[in-house]
């Protein structure tokens, strides 16, 4: 068990060792959850790390969070890293689809984030 929610034993970062995908309907690149877990393993400055308790079969167990105030996540950038076939663009209905292989965007996402950290954040501090 993980003491985060996006660690290697989660299900999004075991993704990418059964060659899953990643579907999105709509407009909503920027809710890719998976990209936390990019960002608990480069670990980037902006994120603080906070801890909190919670309870699993009576027993008391710590985990560790993340405070990232200050930054507005830019997932949608994903969209920029990746090309097909590792992106498919296409159609749901009347929106937009969007399927990622979740191998070719771990890779790509480590390797933006391992030259620049902040690349896929903008700093929203002067608005909070």
């Amino acid at each position: 068990m993980d003491d985060t929610a996006v660690g290697v034993h989660s299900p999004f970062m075991l993704l990418p060792c059964y060659k899953g995908k990643i579907l999105f309907i709509g407009e909503v690149l920027n809710a890719c959850t998976f990209m936390h877990g990019v960002e608990e393993i480069v670990k980037p400055p902006y994120i603080r790390p906070t801890e909190g308790y919670y309870t699993v079969n009576g027993e008391k167990r710590a985990f560790r969070g993340g405070d990232d105030f200050g930054c507005g996540s830019e997932f949608q950038r994903i969209e920029w890293i990746l090309e097909e076939p590792d992106i498919r663009r296409g159609q749901v209905g009347g929106a937009k689809a969007y399927l990622i292989d979740s191998r070719a965007l771990l890779a790509a996402a480590l390797f933006k984030m391992r030259a620049d950290p902040y690349c896929f954040v903008t700093d929203i501090s002067p608005w909070i």
